[in-house]
């Protein structure tokens, strides 16, 4: 049984994980595939199990608490979406530069699921801040994922993927392929 997962599912289960009664047709507008595409890989998801059911979210006082926790990895190689994505609790997740990796959204019953999801985090890298969200008058995955969009440091293009990294004297660059990574180097390092 097949039950590795590609970009496109991953972008599937993102939508899915806020709205588990979007239709195909708008997950195929929004992803700008076909719809029987997205049929297949829901079916596929399904048969394999890693779509187990599609549940119903009980207005937000069912969550006490909202966090965006910002986190350091300390293995570059992880691959995050499959590290993070089984975390219960965990809302979204967005790759970012700066001061941390990652901003993990987590939404909580009580304090004691944050610190079994902080010891969850912590296997794989150091959490820097916590930051409680007082308000959820908006949907913050919605505009986090627009604010924090990675481009690459050669030709541009956002980045939808884990970004290749490379560390120089300036701070760390981040391309989307290995050739824009090598074109850099040769362009602006090597002489």
């Amino acid at each position: 049984m097949e039950t590795s997962l590609d970009e496109l599912d991953y972008e599937i289960l993102k939508i899915l994980k806020v709205n588990s009664r979007v239709s195909n047709r708008a997950i195929a507008k929004k992803l700008s595939v076909t719809v029987p595409t997205i049929i297949s890989h829901i079916k596929k998801m399904e048969i394999n199990g890693i779509i187990k059911k599609y549940t119903v979210e009980i207005g937000q006082e069912d969550w006490l608490l909202d966090f965006l926790l910002i986190s350091k990895i300390f293995d570059e190689n992880i691959d995050i979406k499959k590290a993070f994505f089984d975390i219960e609790g965990v809302y979204a997740l967005y790759k970012t530069i700066g001061q941390g990796d990652l901003i993990i959204h987590i939404k909580i019953r009580n304090k004691e699921e944050l610190s079994i999801i902080q010891n969850k985090i912590k296997k794989y890298g150091d959490i820097i801040v916590i930051y409680p969200l007082l308000s959820n008058d908006i949907n913050i995955s919605e505009n986090l994922e627009n604010l924090i969009k990675s481009k690459c440091s050669y030709c541009g293009k956002e980045i939808y993927k884990d970004p290749v990294k490379l560390k120089t004297v300036y701070g760390t660059r981040i391309f989307c392929c290995n050739t824009c990574k090598e074109s850099y180097i040769q362009k602006y390092i090597k002489t």
